[in-house]
């Protein structure tokens, strides 16, 4: 495109320039051009430096490792920011996919609760029943799925969980078979 047919397009618009028919309901093929000053600051960085650029580091085990830091900040410092943004963002994980296995035994046990809607009372028992026996499954195979994952680097706190998660699943069970005496063991 030509400069001249480029500048007879574009349009000053929100504190930049856009080119197209109509800024308030763009197309495909539309740009929209701002510009933001960038004030020079310090910044704290770790990765691979080839000439003139900073480029993520690759490490022996294949991952790239790049971190940035406003301000003077340590090596150790920064590892540590960067290791406690990792726990968090796992322990995230975890609790999501507690709270997905939860909702996926819910669903899975909805069919009881649709065959106690004839017997109202009973079905408020089904219900509660239903949503403790969730927990405590999603609770149990969470841990063992988060074992799972610590057994190859930690493998005495892979154990220790897969031993507490059969555990807590045996001890529920129990609470189960006790809450319902008329349940027999034969």
């Amino acid at each position: 495109m030509e400069p001249l047919a480029l500048n007879e397009r574009m349009k000053q618009y929100d504190g930049g320039y856009y080119i197209g028919e109509n800024p308030l309901s763009p197309a495909i093929g539309d740009v929209k051009i701002s510009f933001h000053i960038v004030t020079p600051t310090i910044i704290s960085a770790i990765g691979e430096q080839r000439n003139n650029s900073l480029v993520p580091y690759s490490t022996s085990s294949g991952e790239s490792l790049a971190l940035l830091e406003y301000g003077t900040v340590s090596m150790g410092k920064m590892f540590t920011i960067a290791e406690q943004e990792n726990i968090a963002l796992t322990w995230l994980a975890r609790f999501g996919g507690f709270i997905l296995m939860t909702f996926g035994f819910l669903a899975t046990f909805y069919i009881f609760e649709v065959i106690t809607r004839v017997l109202p009372f009973f079905g408020r028992l089904i219900n509660a029943g239903l949503l403790i026996l969730s927990v405590f499954l999603s609770a149990s195979l969470s841990i063992i799925t988060i074992a799972l994952g610590w057994i190859a680097h930690r493998p005495i706190i892979a154990y220790s969980l897969i031993a507490i998660a059969v555990l807590f699943f045996v001890f529920s069970i129990f609470k189960v078979m006790k809450a319902n005496p008329g349940i027999d063991d034969d």
